[in-house]
């Protein structure tokens, strides 16, 4: 069953969210690749360990970044590669793209086929603006916002996958409020867990 999506970093470690994975287990969790449709096609690979960021917090989804090491290489092929991940702040940028198997509608079902969005990456501050008083508490430092056109946008499902801007992932899905509103869609800003992220799989 389809829980989060990720990204492949190097043939044996995939990025995600932390509260995607901080309650699952290596014998209960598996990285599809090469796949389209959801239900069908694709190499399921078995995990060896997940390694969720020290620093997440559940109640604000600060540093909400995970990585999974899979327990064989993952075969690059022209359906499967890896992603740089950004070591650069990126304070603003049009037509990133984000992509899941998220829910289409809410309430709804998640998607058979890949879905894949193309909006603006906001300020944190024009983030805040936007969110009530509370949310906009919860954009601190290791976040990253992305602002998409009204009726579209991350749902349920999409945790976990990647935002990519000029080539390389800068936020992974963490969190929203309702489903393709004009608000805000946020992101662990990538850029501010990448030492953390190389030190895990340099180890």
């Amino acid at each position: 069953q389809h829980f989060c999506g990720g990204f492949i970093i190097t043939n044996r470690w995939v990025g995600c969210a932390a509260h995607c994975t901080i309650n699952r287990t290596p014998a209960t969790t598996f990285t599809v690749v090469g796949a389209h449709n959801r239900i069908t096609g694709g190499t399921t690979i078995p995990t060896a360990r997940i390694v969720n960021h020290p620093g997440y917090v559940s109640s604000t989804l600060a540093n909400d970044a995970s990585l999974v090491q899979t327990s064989q290489d993952i075969v690059f092929t022209a359906l499967v590669a890896a992603i740089p991940i950004g070591s650069a702040h990126v304070d603003t940028h049009t037509g990133a793209v984000v992509s899941g198997w998220g829910q289409t509608s809410h309430p709804g079902s998640a998607a058979a086929n890949l879905q894949f969005l193309h909006a603006n990456i906001i300020t944190n501050a024009d983030c805040r603006s936007r969110l009530s008083a509370t949310q906009a508490l919860r954009i601190g430092d290791s976040k990253i916002c992305l602002l998409s056109p009204n009726g579209q946008g991350l749902c349920m499902g999409d945790s976990g996958g990647p935002l990519v801007a000029n080539g390389a992932v800068h936020g992974i899905v963490s969190w929203g409020v309702p489903c393709g509103t004009a608000a805000p869609d946020m992101f662990c800003r990538v850029s501010h867990v990448h030492g953390w992220m190389t030190g895990v799989i340099a180890s």
